[in-house]
């Protein structure tokens, strides 16, 4: 019996050296084969982001005797600094975000609610909901350029048939009116997205919480807040980083819209204007990297004020 055993163990030790022997070429053949494809990768990523970095460093003119850059080190960090057009830049950036962000939070956990209530046609309002993210920005912003037109608008049709207005609103030209209304296209854009998300958050909550909130008296409002709030604070935190990482890179629709006027230039279409309109390219990567920085602290500050509890998840 013993020696039956040892050569059991004998012929199964033999076989994992095999085994082993065979898997080193395996996984030398699975490198070779990914190792072009992550140099490629590697290029096309890499090397624009060490171009970039070395722009913020260089003072760059474009002449009829092509680019010229000159080394000035902290130079453009300093010239930002004593930037006249940048504190307007800055305050509407924030302004726009602001608005963005908690309106679109809202409308969405809104939407996410009530599409998550049993009705007839529940399905059919859940696949309406996709078109505005489905539609292309450019597309979008085309359909709110028409919609927000002062002569012919459809808006501006409703209000005078209405009798709310007597003259066309000026609503993309208004500089109170067209940060607003830039933003509320933004908002139309972004709220699919999240409402689909909190949806599915919703859905993953088991009926039992709700059932014994219910049994010790809780109402409605104290049931949301104290069991659906809880539950999806993992998902509405990177909901609130993704919506403020759009808001801050939005540039399609006031390219469209505006095409910065009217005091809707914020900071990415600044990075736009400095780089490709002024041909100040090492100002405009810096400006992009600063931005980069502020979107980087920004979501530290949201890990820091709503951690993520591990025992939630």
């Amino acid at each position: 019996m013993g020696t039956i055993l040892q050569r059991t163990a004998s012929a199964a030790g033999a076989a994992g050296r095999r085994a082993a022997r065979w898997r080193v070429p395996q996984a030398r053949l699975a490198y070779g084969l990914l190792l072009p494809s992550l140099a490629l990768l590697c290029l096309l990523e890499l090397y624009p982001i060490l171009y970039s970095i070395w722009l913020t460093a260089q003072d760059v003119h474009v002449d009829i005797g092509g680019i010229h850059a000159e080394y000035v080190g902290l130079g453009n960090w300093v010239q930002m600094l004593h930037d006249a057009t940048l504190p307007a830049i800055v305050w509407t950036t924030v302004y726009f975000t602001g608005l963005v962000v908690v309106s679109t939070l809202l409308i969405g956990l809104g939407v996410a609610l009530l599409l998550n209530q049993p009705f007839r046609g529940r399905a059919f309002c859940r696949l309406v909901l996709l078109v505005p993210w489905a539609i292309p920005a450019v597309v979008s912003g085309r359909i709110w350029g028409l919609i927000f037109n002062a002569g012919f608008g459809i808006l501006n049709s409703i209000l005078r048939q209405l009798g709310l207005i007597g003259h066309g609103i000026q609503w993309l030209t208004d500089p109170t009116l067209a940060i607003n209304a830039v933003a509320f296209a933004q908002i139309w854009t972004n709220v699919p997205l999240v409402a689909l998300f909190l949806l599915a958050a919703l859905q993953t909550i088991p009926q039992e919480l709700y059932d014994a909130a219910k049994v010790d008296g809780a109402s409605a409002w104290r049931c949301f807040w104290h069991v659906t709030l809880p539950t999806i604070r993992t998902i509405g935190l990177v909901l609130v980083i993704l919506t403020t990482i759009a808001s801050f890179k939005v540039f399609d629709l006031i390219y469209i819209l505006t095409n910065g006027y009217a005091d809707t230039m914020v900071w990415y279409f600044n990075v736009f204007v400095q780089s490709f309109k002024n041909l100040n390219f090492g100002y405009g990567a810096m400006l992009a990297y600063a931005l980069f920085l502020v979107i980087l602290g920004l979501t530290a500050v949201y890990f820091r004020i709503f951690p993520i509890r591990l025992e939630q998840q």
